[in-house]
């Protein structure tokens, strides 16, 4: 299920995922679920929260059903955010990690591809939301020192 997106869409944004990333494209696609956000936001967050899209390994991309996801340069950003999980997924990549790391990384890497896309194809990144102006939660294991606050 493709959620209308289309394979030449899909097969496009992997492309780019593989080109900026270096991410082989998958040889199956990820089901898309296009849907309401409160709908994503209940699934993911357990009540509302900021969020437009999630990659849920088994089930697919969960995603704004009122993006354009065909012909917005944004809309498909999103999809490709999210798209980077699945290859990150099917590449192991950052699975030896402890998990609030792995998250981290999976979410700063994935927002590095959807900024470098967003400057290709419109010329401009994420306002206010280039990867490197995320906070990402402060990480540390048994191994690992508190992060200095």
């Amino acid at each position: 299920m493709d959620g209308g997106v289309g394979e030449a869409v899909l097969l496009t944004l992997f492309m780019l995922i593989k080109s900026i990333a270096g991410y082989p494209v998958p040889e199956e696609w990820p089901d898309i679920h296009r849907m309401p956000v409160a709908e994503i936001a209940e699934r993911v967050c357990g009540a509302p929260c900021p969020i437009r899209a999630a990659y849920i390994a088994g089930e697919g991309v969960l995603i704004d059903e009122e993006l354009d996801l065909v012909m917005d340069a944004f809309g498909q950003s999103v999809l490709l955010h999210e798209l980077v999980h699945v290859a990150q997924d099917e590449s192991g990549a950052f699975s030896q990690m402890p998990a609030c790391r792995r998250y981290s990384e999976r979410e700063y890497e994935a927002y590095w591809v959807q900024d470098e896309y967003l400057r290709r194809v419109t010329g401009s990144g994420l306002p206010g939301l280039f990867h490197g102006n995320r906070t990402w939660p402060p990480c540390f294991d048994k191994n690992e020192s508190p992060p200095d606050e």
